[in-house]
């Protein structure tokens, strides 16, 4: 079922003209509501309304793709371009909606809906309808004010807030694997840092750990270890107290100096005097590496993946490396680090199937606040706009000297066409 994105920044009012006036009169009727419909393609409603963020100073994060953080910063519009929406027909004689128009006008000059065949101008009056309707559709096409955006904006994010996660739409490509992987997780000492792979059961049990480089090689042997999430999250923080039975000069030269070999006695379980589990997620998964595949160039992000152990849905995906050249509309392929990888796959775009968007592409690509980003319109969404229209400044009703008074109101209903139409 469609869902409108109601903007009221694009409603338009209009008077018929003075050729559709008519020199006599009428009573006042109440006036009458009714949807009309409209097309805009895909590209128009995408490309018609954009935003940015700002980054939060001090931090230069922004929202939507920074490591996880809540950010003090918001959104701001970008105002809409020109588009090229249409209104599919304003009907005629016999149809609405014209048809409604004219029978409120009837009412408005003679008093009753069915008496438009006293009007002696009515192809003239029809043709200053169809005008008014023209007018109001081209203002909706060239209005390029902030405030269409920011409506537009707010109506999809109170209603669609899962459009602008990374994870939308994001499925599992292969079997699960509900272990955790962290793949360059930080293990320091006094003065030394060192690089590892930790991996983790699906129970929570400590499999391995395997030092992958050393950044200060100044490890002493018998001194505590922490071994941290490398995003500085907290979903993964080990102990290693002083003393530990695990400490062998072997394990000291590997932190020091040796690459891509597992560090001996980390397998657990763990006590007090070998090493302590203070914290692990189990399904959580760093260093995931994001690819395009098709016309897509992407490379380069790398993400934190959290996903439920039971189900294998994502459930927190976030970038903690941006990239680069990540399009809309090309398969995305996330892919962890796990002995067996996992992939988790966001489709290309089809008349069928919603792939990739921009916002997404933007979180990738680390630029949310240097860019215009499209708002993530689907086809099948509406853009909904209200339409006025009222009789000629000088109409009077036919029986008196009066204005005649008639306010015609619909809802114009432009709804986003398919993917390539």
């Amino acid at each position: 079922m469609s869902t409108a994105f109601y903007v009221s920044a694009l409603n338009q009012s209009a008077a018929l003209n003075a050729a559709g006036e008519y020199t006599g009169s009428i009573e006042v009727q109440q006036s009458v509501n009714e949807s009309v419909a409209g097309t805009i393609s895909l590209t128009d409603a995408q490309e018609g309304f954009l935003f940015r963020t700002t980054p939060e100073t001090g931090t230069g994060n922004n929202p939507l793709y920074n490591t996880g953080l809540e950010d003090a910063q918001n959104w701001t519009a970008v105002a809409k371009t020109v588009t090229s929406n249409a209104i599919t027909s304003v009907g005629d004689d016999h149809t609405a909606p014209m048809l409604t128009v004219e029978k409120e006008l009837a009412a408005a000059v003679f008093g009753s809906p069915e008496l438009f065949d006293l009007f002696s101008n009515g192809t003239v009056i029809n043709t200053s309808i169809s005008n008014a309707f023209a007018t109001m559709n081209t203002a909706v096409q060239n209005n390029v004010t902030t405030n269409a955006s920011k409506q537009y904006g707010n109506a999809m994010i109170r209603q669609f807030p899962e459009r602008f996660a990374l994870k939308y739409n994001a499925t599992r490509a292969s079997v699960a694997n509900t272990r955790s992987v962290y793949d360059a997780a930080v293990i320091k000492g006094v003065t030394g840092v060192a690089v590892a792979k930790v991996m983790f059961s699906a129970t929570g049990t400590l499999e391995s750990i395997t030092t992958i480089s050393t950044t200060t090689n100044s490890f002493t042997l018998n001194e505590e270890l922490s071994i941290t999430d490398p995003t500085g999250k907290t979903s993964l923080q080990i102990t290693v107290p002083s003393g530990s039975t695990l400490w062998t000069s072997t394990m000291l030269t590997q932190l020091n100096s040796a690459s891509g070999t597992a560090i001996a006695g980390f397998t657990g379980p763990g006590s007090s005097t070998t090493y302590v589990i203070n914290t692990n997620v189990p399904g959580t998964f760093t260093g995931v590496t994001v690819t395009q595949s098709g016309s897509g160039t992407g490379t380069g992000a790398l993400c934190t993946m959290k996903i439920d152990t039971t189900t294998s849905a994502i459930t927190s995906l976030f970038v903690t490396t941006s990239g680069a050249n990540y399009v809309k509309n090309i398969l995305t392929t996330f892919t962890n680090t796990d002995t067996t990888p996992v992939v988790w796959t966001i489709p290309a775009t089809t008349s069928s199937v919603v792939g990739t968007n921009s916002v997404q592409a933007a979180i990738l690509n680390g630029n949310t606040d240097s860019a215009d980003i499209e708002f993530p319109t689907q086809a099948g969404d509406v853009l909904r706009v209200m339409f006025t229209i009222t009789p000629f400044s000088t109409q009077t009703v036919a029986n008196s000297s009066a204005f005649a008074v008639m306010t015609y109101k619909a809802n114009i209903n432009y709804t986003v066409g398919a993917f390539g139409a």
